[in-house]
Order: C-alpha cells, then sequence, then structure tokens
C-alpha cells in the first residue's frame, strides 16, 4: 500500500512567486549595469540591491610647452598683388652756400605696385614699385631763377621678411631687410643762375618692421617702419650723391572680406630724408644739401592667389 503525498496548493504558489521575483531581480541587475556609465552607486529600494558601475578610463591632454601657439600652414603658398594710388606732398628744403633754395610740389599720380610671395606665415618676398612725379613753378630767387620744370621719381625695393603669428592668425610682426633703388627730387644747377627740378637715384639698403592686429573682426591695425642707407651708387645723371639716409612709417587699417582673402586699405605715411650732393654749376663742380619730407595718403587694394604645393 502506497500512500500519495498531497502537496499543498498554497505552497507551490508561493514558490513560483518567489522564483519569479529572484528572476525580475536579476534581469533589472542587468540593465542596471547596461546603462550606467559613471561611478555613483545605483540601488533599488525595493529590493535593497545595490549596484555600481565601472568607472570609465580617464585621458587626459597635456597643454603644449610655455603655451605655445600654433598656426596652420593650409593654402601656402600664396601669392599677393596690391595696388596702391597715394597723392603726397613733399617740402625740400636745400641750402647751396648758406643761401636757401626751399621749395614745395604735390603729387597726384603717386602709384605703388606690389607682388608678394607668402612661402609661409612665417617667411615672405616682396617686390614694390613707386612711380610719381613732381614740378615746380618759375621762382626768383634773387641770385638765382628756378624755371618752371617737372621730374618723375622711380623707386624699386625687394624686401625679405620674417614673421612671428602672435596671439591669432590675424596678428603678426614682421621684420627683414630691404634693398634696392630709391629716388628723390632735389633742385639742379642748369647754368651757373638757372635752376631746375631734377632727381637723385641711389641704391639703398636698410630694415623694415610691420605690426599688423586685429581690433574688431575684420578690421586690421597695419603699421609699418622703414630705415635706408644710402650706397651712393646707381646716380645716372649729372649728380652725385656724397651721403643718403631715409626714414618711413605708416599707420592704416586693413578691411579684410568674410568671402575671401583680398582686402581693401587706407593709410597715411611720412618720410623723411636727407643727403649731400654734387654737381656741376657752370663751369666746376659744388656740393649741397637737402633735406625732404613727405606725407602721403593712400588707398590700395590687394588680392591673394592661393598656391599649390
Amino acid at each position: 500500500m502506497y500512500k500519495v503525498k498531497v502537496i499543498d496548493k498554497s505552497a507551490i504558489i508561493a514558490a513560483v512567486v518567489l522564483g519569479f521575483l529572484i528572476v525580475s531581480q536579476v534581469v533589472r541587475a542587468e540593465e542596471y549595469q547596461f546603462n550606467s556609465t559613471g561611478s555613483p552607486t545605483v540601488s533599488d529600494e525595493k529590493s535593497k540591491f545595490m549596484f555600481k558601475a565601472k568607472s570609465p578610463e580617464e585621458k587626459e591632454v597635456n597643454s603644449t610647452v610655455s603655451e605655445q601657439v600654433f598656426h596652420s600652414y593650409v593654402d601656402y603658398p600664396r601669392f599677393q598683388f596690391e595696388m596702391d594710388y597715394g597723392p603726397s606732398s613733399i617740402g625740400l628744403k636745400q641750402e647751396y652756400n648758406n643761401l636757401p633754395l626751399n621749395f614745395s610740389s604735390t603729387s597726384y599720380s603717386g602709384v605703388s605696385l606690389k607682388g608678394r610671395y607668402l612661402v609661409s606665415p612665417d617667411f615672405n618676398v616682396e617686390a614694390d614699385y613707386r612711380h610719381a612725379e613732381f614740378k615746380v613753378a618759375s621762382k626768383d630767387l634773387g641770385l638765382y631763377k628756378v624755371s618752371e620744370s617737372k621730374t618723375s621719381i622711380d623707386a624699386i625695393m625687394l624686401r625679405f621678411n620674417s614673421c612671428k603669428i602672435l596671439q591669432s592668425a590675424m596678428d603678426s610682426i614682421c621684420y627683414g631687410v630691404t634693398t634696392g633703388i630709391d629716388s628723390y627730387p632735389t633742385l639742379n644747377f642748369e647754368t651757373s643762375t638757372q635752376l631746375a627740378i631734377s632727381k637723385i637715384k641711389d641704391m639703398v639698403i636698410g630694415l623694415n618692421l610691420n605690426y599688423r592686429k586685429e581690433i574688431v573682426p575684420y578690421i586690421q591695425f597695419d603699421s609699418s617702419a622703414e630705415y635706408l642707407y644710402g650706397l651712393r651708387l646707381g646716380q645716372d645723371t649729372n649728380l652725385g650723391v656724397d651721403n643718403n639716409s631715409k626714414l618711413q612709417a605708416s599707420l592704416g587699417l586693413n578691411f579684410l572680406s568674410q568671402k575671401s582673402l583680398n582686402y581693401f586699405s587706407v593709410s597715411s605715411a611720412y618720410s623723411y630724408q636727407e643727403a649731400k650732393v654734387h654737381g656741376s654749376t657752370g663751369s666746376f663742380v659744388d656740393s649741397w644739401s637737402t633735406k625732404a619730407s613727405e606725407v602721403s595718403v593712400n588707398v590700395s587694394y590687394t588680392w591673394t592667389f592661393e598656391g599649390q604645393r
């Protein structure tokens, strides 16, 4: 005779419910582990289970040495072509045997053409050609007379510049050497008593400095200074140069474009030149000193062309 033990239904139901609760807690734990990304502890108030997600690996980027500023060399080399128009006024103090031979003249034909090859943001080469015409009216100076006359002034400069980018690509300081042929007006003797405007040419070498800074978006402050020393070479008339030096500076604004690398500029410039020249005064050669001050107002436009490496 076998006895059959009857299991209470309530016990079976209790076992099933307990199993379901255990399985649901395991599934919930997997959800917490998958969705958590940080280090805070995650807990379930109902079951009192506690879980902690794995912290992500910490990474850091070291800063540049001495806060070095990096700049891009994208789209280099570049070529720039600049066209400049600048009316100018020149005042010349000339002295011959303690007799002042002063005059002033205004030129409305001053033009300048510049070609610039930017190898990189750090180095560029510039060729500069300037042309202007000056004239004087007839004038009686007592012992001497100045006849109505005019002359053209041409200067060709070649500059080699090294640049340093400052806090942004729009801020830079450049310095370099200049060489070329400069010219400026002077009064020359046609006869022993008659004078006319002429010009002096001289080969020069010098130093230049340029500073640019963006003062507001797309407007850049531009300043430059240059000193030229005459080598007493290159004169092609009967005038000769004993010594010659020139200092010039300019201040201006560059109006940059949002759509291209071209820009428009306005500036004012001042130059001061001292020289001692000699020439024929009648039947003999004599010398005299000249001091020239020139002021100009300039407008220019610069085209930029991107090169291919």
